[in-house]
């Protein structure tokens, strides 16, 4: 999950509002205090690769 933030360039504070994660939940993620679902790594990325083709569209249609 840290990768996937720091990709991104957000703090854990912005990563945690944007996917609706608590931030607490996230540090412990982050620090290996606690298991990141298996299934939310590939969704986050998902997100993640989603928001970045439509950004990528959106500058298109603007030329």
């Amino acid at each position: 999950m840290k990768e996937l933030r720091e990709l991104l360039g957000l703090t854990q504070k912005e990563f945690a509002l944007k996917f609706g994660f608590n931030l607490r939940t996230l540090q412990q993620w982050e620090q290996g205090r606690a298991s990141t679902p298996v299934y939310l790594i590939p969704l986050v990325k998902r997100v993640i690769e989603l928001e970045s083709k439509n950004a990528k569209l959106s500058k298109k249609n603007r030329k």
